[in-house]
C-alpha cells in the first residue's frame, strides 16, 4: 500500500487502459500465408507485446519475445504463424509506444511484408531497419487481396518494390511507402549497423575530421 502511495505522489495523472483492438476467441485470421487484420485498426504495440514484459525481456534476444508476439490481441499467432508469412491490416497499425519488440519478433518470425492502410511512423521505421516492408494500400485492395487469397488459397502473392506493385493471382493493385525506405530495401542498405561495420575505416576518417571530435581527442 506504501509503494502504491509513493507512486501516485511521484504519478498523480493516471489514465484507465483502454480496452484495445480484441479477436473474438476461435476466430482464425491465417489463410494461404496471410493474415488478415483488416478492421483491427488502432492496433498499438502494447498489445502486440505486452508493457508488463518491457523491462523483463530485452529486444536484444528476439527469441525470448516470440512466445508473447500478439498474446494480448491473436493468441494464435505466436502458435501458427510460419516464415514468409504476409500481414495486412487496418489503419494506424503499430500506434502506442516506440519499443522494439514486436518488430525484433516479426523479423525473427520471418515475416515477409506487412500490408496495410497506414502505419504509424515509428513501428513503419523500426520494421523498415530490419528489412521488414511495410506498404501503404487503399482498403478496397487490401479487402480485394484477402478475398482472392481466400477463394483460391494456392495465390501466388508477389510484391514487386520497383515497380510498386502488388500481384496475386489475376489481381494486381499500387502500392506506396517513403521512397527513402523503398530505396534501403531494394538496394539492401536497410541494415545501418553492419553498413558502419563494412566501412568502420570510412566512419573512423569521418569521425576525425568532425571539429568537436578532433577537439575531444
Amino acid at each position: 500500500e506504501e509503494d502504491l502511495e509513493t507512486e501516485l505522489e511521484k504519478f498523480p495523472y493516471r489514465r484507465e487502459q483502454e480496452g484495445g483492438v480484441s479477436i473474438t476467441p476461435g476466430d482464425y485470421r491465417r489463410e494461404n500465408g496471410v493474415w488478415d487484420y483488416i478492421g483491427c485498426d488502432d492496433l498499438s504495440t502494447d498489445q502486440m507485446f505486452a508493457g508488463s514484459l518491457t523491462y523483463k525481456i530485452s529486444s536484444a534476444e528476439p527469441d525470448t519475445i516470440l512466445p508473447h508476439l500478439f498474446a494480448g490481441f491473436d493468441a494464435t499467432f505466436s502458435k501458427n504463424v510460419e516464415k514468409d508469412d504476409i500481414l495486412v491490416c487496418g489503419e494506424n497499425f503499430g500506434c502506442g509506444s516506440s519499443r522494439e519488440h514486436a518488430p525484433q519478433a516479426l523479423m525473427r518470425y520471418g515475416i515477409r511484408a506487412i500490408i496495410g492502410e497506414s502505419f504509424a511512423e515509428i513501428f513503419a521505421g523500426n520494421c523498415t531497419v530490419l528489412g521488414i516492408p511495410v506498404i501503404r494500400a487503399a482498403k478496397a485492395e487490401i479487402d480485394a487481396l484477402c478475398r482472392q487469397v481466400e477463394s483460391d488459397p494456392q495465390t501466388n502473392i508477389q510484391i514487386d518494390l520497383e515497380s510498386m506493385k502488388v500481384s496475386a493471382g489475376p489481381m494486381g493493385f499500387d502500392i506506396t511507402m517513403p521512397d527513402s525506405a523503398r530505396l534501403s530495401l531494394v538496394d539492401g542498405l536497410w541494415d545501418t549497423t553492419s553498413l558502419l561495420l563494412a566501412n568502420a575505416d570510412k566512419t573512423k576518417h569521418v569521425e576525425k575530421s568532425l571539429p568537436y571530435s578532433a577537439a575531444a581527442g
